[in-house]
């Protein structure tokens, strides 16, 4: 009934599927995405992947252990029905596999074997809204910097130039955390690039004249987009860029989207900053489990 199964040998068509049907599904889960974020992985298959769960595998002293890909959102057990005696079962073949288990996922953990964290990330409903009825909702700090950013004469524009992200982030930011290296910014690209030959990754930039005050590289799948990642300069902060560029890509995802997903983030500011466009808290869970010290 529930199968572990090594990454080359996994029905991608049918594992896709059931991300795409479950009620949490998201662009991470799909058997690409995790591909590329992870060398080796295995799945925990149920009933001929009526439920999935990705176990990212590494070695360390002989040992399996697995912790959660850099850059990428949550993931956990995908189903369109959700089955407690199921995903107890699941998280029990995830411990029978790693021996150091710390992970993002959306469910809580059956077994308590776990330790738990709860996390949150916001998110905005925009399915059967107008913009104008979605920007009545912002409040006044996120009002009044748009109001500048227009004032401002701001220009959004579109770009192909992942370096640009890359560059901006690691200037702005990326130096500034602790757990980013090279290899990170080498995996960050690769995901990049992956999203834009899909066509579900674009880039936007806000300009002054010739100076970039801000960029966003945005994620679009299955009525859900994403703000991934991105940064606002010191001159850009006092100009309402980022403001403007969020109302941007707010505007955008009308037309075909349930709902933005701002990302999410351990800063309160940065949450605070989220809820300002009328998003609301949403959780998601740390996990980890360890069979034994070393």
């Amino acid at each position: 009934m529930i199968e572990v199964i090594p990454f080359k040998e996994i029905n991608k068509e049918k594992w896709d599927r059931c991300i795409k049907e479950s009620s949490n599904g998201n662009i991470y889960g799909l058997y690409d995405s995790i591909s590329q974020a992870c060398d080796h992985w295995i799945g925990i298959v149920y009933l001929d992947y009526r439920a999935v769960m990705a176990l990212p595998l590494k070695k360390k002293l002989g040992l399996t252990y697995s912790w959660h890909p850099q850059f990428m959102g949550p993931l956990g057990i995908f189903s369109s029905k959700q089955n407690s005696e199921v995903e107890k079962e699941m998280f029990a073949r995830a411990i029978k596999n790693s021996w150091w288990i710390k992970m993002h996922y959306w469910q809580n953990s059956p077994l308590a074997e776990f330790k738990e964290t709860e996390l949150v990330f916001q998110i905005l409903e925009v399915k059967n809204k107008t913009i104008d009825l979605l920007r009545s909702d912002y409040n006044d700090n996120t009002k009044r910097n748009i109001k500048k950013a227009i004032k401002n004469n701001l220009v959004i524009s579109k770009t192909n130039s992942i370096d640009e992200v890359i560059l901006a982030f690691k200037e702005n930011k990326g130096d500034k955390i602790e757990n980013i290296n090279d290899e990170s910014y080498v995996l960050l690209k690769k995901l990049m690039n992956h999203w834009i030959k899909t066509k579900n990754g674009h880039i936007s930039t806000i300009y002054h004249e010739d100076e970039l005050l801000a960029i966003g590289y945005f994620l679009s799948w299955n009525g859900i987009a994403i703000y991934y990642k991105g940064v606002v300069t010191e001159k850009g902060k006092l100009a309402g860029a980022m403001h403007y560029l969020m109302d941007h890509e707010i505007g955008n995802s009308i037309s075909n989207g349930n709902y933005f997903d701002f990302g999410g983030s351990n800063s309160e500011s940065v949450a605070r900053f989220y809820r300002g466009f009328g998003g609301i808290d949403k959780k998601y869970y740390l996990q980890e489990f360890k069979k034994f010290k070393i």
